[in-house]
């Protein structure tokens, strides 16, 4: 069964398959074949991990801690800061904050451990999430990995004094440690 070119709505088509249909078929399907060979190369050449969008340089790097702050109608700082096992940590701060971008530091052993110990006390005893239909208040979601278990805490509003003291251990290590501008 031949097929109508000339009348299709692809007049790039009709050009390929003109002459010899055959060998064009052929000489286009060697050619896709070679640019997707090449695209799947390239990326998966990659070696160092990416998480949440900053390369680690580690493999076996994770996330451990996340705090992220969300917009309200006010001058509430939005932000996130991510704090790796490699003792890497991330802030990008998106506005009302003085540090507007990727920044980078790092963390002692000994601030990780600390961290872990309180969270490891009660974080996941915690509810998945705090809210209320009140409005306008900014929404916390809060992260820790132990390596054997995760949680991820969204708090809107009415979470317990306990797990707004984590949030503010969390918060303080972006006043307290020293910040490098990600030159990316």
């Amino acid at each position: 069964m031949k097929l109508d070119y000339e009348n299709t709505k692809y007049p790039w088509f009709y050009y390929l398959y003109n002459k010899n249909e055959k060998s064009n078929i052929m000489l286009v399907n060697r050619t896709l074949l070679k640019y997707v060979t090449l695209i799947l190369l390239i990326s998966s050449c990659q070696t160092s991990k990416k998480v949440s969008g900053v390369n680690t340089g580690d493999n076996n790097s994770y996330e451990v801690f996340s705090l992220k702050k969300t917009a309200c109608y006010g001058a509430c700082p939005v932000f996130e800061m991510v704090i790796f096992s490699n003792l890497e940590v991330t802030f990008t701060g998106e506005k009302n904050t003085d540090k507007l971008g990727l920044y980078t530091s790092r963390i002692s052993q000994q601030e990780l451990s600390t961290l872990r110990n309180a969270f490891d006390k009660s974080f996941f005893d915690f509810e998945d999430e705090y809210t209320s239909a009140v409005s306008d208040l900014p929404t916390t979601f809060v992260f820790y990995s132990n390596g054997q278990k995760t949680k991820k805490i969204r708090d809107y509003t009415g979470a317990p004094q306990e797990l707004k003291d984590l949030e503010k251990l969390l918060g303080n290590l972006v006043t307290e440690l020293t910040w490098e501008k990600d030159k990316d």
